[in-house]
């Protein structure tokens, strides 16, 4: 937010929400975040949020795993649909 000052700088996203919960200041969330947690308050503001890539990850010789394929389909699909959801954001699939 332009003209206030840091106090608080973490990459980790739940870091970034304790410390909004805490009173310190506003932070930049994905949506399904700040949705689940009802300490928040939606922002209004006049630019778009910035984007950000969600990588789902594994070890190589789980990958083929019929669990792992299942839990790894299930939440590309749940966090794409959320995606789609927000206006202005198109969910990827790489």
């Amino acid at each position: 937010m332009e003209g206030k000052p840091l106090v608080f700088e973490a990459s980790d996203l739940f870091a970034q929400e304790e410390a909004a919960c805490a009173g310190l200041g506003a932070v930049v969330l994905p949506r399904f975040m700040g949705e689940a947690n009802g300490a928040l308050v939606e922002l209004a503001t006049p630019s778009a949020p910035p984007e950000r890539e969600l990588w789902l990850v594994t070890y190589g010789d789980l990958r083929r795993s019929s669990a792992v394929r299942a839990v790894s389909a299930f939440l590309a699909e749940e966090i794409g649909r959320a995606c789609a959801q927000t206006p202005g954001r198109r969910a990827r699939r790489g």
